[in-house]
């Protein structure tokens, strides 16, 4: 394999940890310990963030197979709130409307999103 020394790569990790990644981060951090040209900053501040990462939006946004931060009649599937037609156009009245879901089944829709 290459070695740390000689391979040019990039590691972020944004966001919270969880319970099963904290190990994992941990054991990461000891063993990169000593190598040069890693920078750790634990817990930046969103303005650190936003400085580090901020020749990246552009990028990112075009690999975006998705750059629509509006937020859109399908955040509301499954609700009362879906069905509301008041203020729709034509084309999305067209949609019709949906049964709504009880909680147990959003969970389960959640549930299975997320494997995929």
């Amino acid at each position: 394999g290459v070695s740390p020394e000689a391979a040019d790569f990039r590691l972020v990790i944004a966001g919270m940890l969880d319970d099963k990644s904290r190990e994992y981060f941990a054991d990461l951090f000891v063993r990169a310990q000593g190598i040069s040209g890693i920078d750790w900053v634990l817990n930046p501040s969103d303005d650190e963030l936003r400085a580090k990462f901020a020749n990246l939006r552009e990028p990112m946004i075009k690999l975006s197979k998705c750059p629509d931060f509006v937020v859109n009649r399908g955040h509301y599937f499954g609700t009362a709130e879906f069905n509301k037609q008041d203020g729709l156009s034509h084309d999305e009245k067209a949609f019709g409307r949906e049964p709504e879901l009880s909680d147990g089944d959003k969970r389960a829709l959640i549930a299975f999103i997320k494997t995929l």
